[in-house]
This record gives C-alpha cells, sequence and structure tokens, in this order.
C-alpha cells in the first residue's frame, strides 16, 4: 500500500504562536487530535500520554487539560494516533530490556471524544491492550526483524495489558514468552489510508548479516492485518 496523505492524521510540531512551556520538560510533540488538541508523550518522565490545548498557557482555563492520561496507560510512550472513526488510539513504546510493543486502546461504551474529554475518564477506563502477531500460517511471531522483504502480511490479535498502572513491574515485562510481538525502536506513527502506518526506526540486535536500518509497517483495523510497506535501508 503506497504513502500517501489522503486522511492522514499527521504527527503534529506545536502550531506557531503555541507556547513550549505547554509541554512537560520530557514530552515531546507526538500526535495530533481530529478535535484540535495535541497529545505530548512524556517518555521519560511520568510515562503518561498528555493532551495539550496548544493556545492556552500557565494560568489559563484549560490547565486542567494538561494532565496525564492515565486511561492510556504507563509506559514509555514515543507516539500516538488516533482512528477518527472508531475512536481507538494507537501508541508505540520505543524501550528495550524487554523490546517495547505497540498498544491499542479501546474507548469505553458510549465515550465521546472531545477537548479534556481523555483526561476526565479513569486510570482503569476503556481496553488497553498490546499486539501479537502471527504469519500465513498461523505461527506466533516474536518480533518485527524476521521479514526480508516488503509486502509481508501478518495477522494481529490484542491482548488485554495486566496492570496499565505499572505500580509493580512496567507494562512490557507483564508479558513473557509468545504472549505479545516486540519490536526495537518503535518510533513515530500517523493515522492514513484508513489505517496506521509505523516506523520501526532499528532492527534487532544481532539479526544477522543483513541488519536493517529500520522498517515501515501499516496496520489495517479493519482487516486486523500488519503489513510491511518499506525497508528503508539494511546492510
Amino acid at each position: 500500500m503506497p504513502l500517501s496523505r489522503r486522511d492522514a492524521v499527521p504527527l503534529l510540531t506545536a502550531p506557531a504562536g503555541a507556547p513550549d512551556r505547554a509541554l512537560p520538560r520530557t514530552g515531546r510533540p507526538r500526535g495530533s487530535t481530529p478535535w484540535g488538541t495535541w497529545l505530548t508523550c512524556d517518555e521519560t518522565g511520568s510515562g503518561h500520554v498528555v493532551e495539550v490545548e496548544p493556545y492556552n498557557g500557565p494560568g489559563g482555563p484549560d490547565d486542567r487539560r494538561r494532565v496525564p492520561l492515565k486511561a492510556l496507560g504507563r509506559c514509555a510512550p514515543t507516539a500516538v494516533a488516533v482512528d477518527p472513526r472508531r475512536g481507538h488510539l494507537y501508541l508505540t513504546e520505543d524501550a528495550a530490556a524487554p523490546a517495547g510493543l505497540l498498544y491499542r486502546w479501546t474507548p469505553p461504551r458510549g465515550f465521546a471524544h472531545g477537548p479534556g474529554k481523555l483526561a476526565q475518564l479513569g486510570e482503569t477506563d476503556g481496553h488497553l491492550q498490546a499486539f501479537r502477531c502471527f504469519d500465513s500460517a498461523g505461527r506466533f511471531v516474536a518480533d518485527l526483524s524476521r521479514p526480508a522483504r516488503t509486502g509481508v502480511r501478518y495477522g494481529v490479535d490484542w491482548i488485554d495489558v495486566p496492570d496499565r498502572t505499572a505500580e509493580t513491574a512496567p507494562v512490557r515485562a507483564q508479558f513473557t514468552g509468545d504472549q505479545v510481538t516486540r519490536a526495537c525502536g518503535l518510533a513515530d506513527m500517523w493515522w492514513a489510508d484508513g489505517g496506521v502506518y509505523v516506523v520501526v526506526s532499528s532492527g534487532a540486535a544481532g539479526a544477522g548479516p543483513r541488519r536493517r536500518d529500520g522498517s515501515v509497517w501499516f496496520y489495517d483495523p479493519s482487516r486486523r492485518t500488519l503489513a510491511l510497506t518499506a525497508l528503508p535501508g539494511s546492510r
């Protein structure tokens, strides 16, 4: 599937005039929303996603909205993408020991997105899940470093996160064995073409003589498939 800008919800940089102080010190502007806000990922601080009204400075009427979105879990979020039709939020996690995961958050029944609405949810509202891939023969895919050519397509299941608050263990460490699929350098993502593009910034360490320098994947929520669309480099 070609990369295009049709129906795109792009990664967002701060709009002109938006105060830099609206961001947490450890945050990065990593996802726009269809309702006019943007989401920053506090990956090295609290481990939460924060929703920001970009034109409101400290002390303004929307300060209350710059709070951790605990319903989305506490991990090491790198980027967020919004499914504008279903209301799902997708999160990448760039982490190691163990490697990070791709997450999907499903809103609770009757929930309607809008400015500040996510901040009103409790930390266990909705469903947070991590992805698990399998190949055309039904075999579990442990990580995304295996394919050596574009066009490879995996089926995807979504596995419930046991404890999204990560009180006793990081979320990614709560899964073992063949429960979930992992990837090194899960990085940026954006919504386009009815699904979400996911950038994996590096291949697995020690992946062999043809180590890849990253890949781009496309998740199709209608088909529940993940397809390899680009291999920017290999060596």
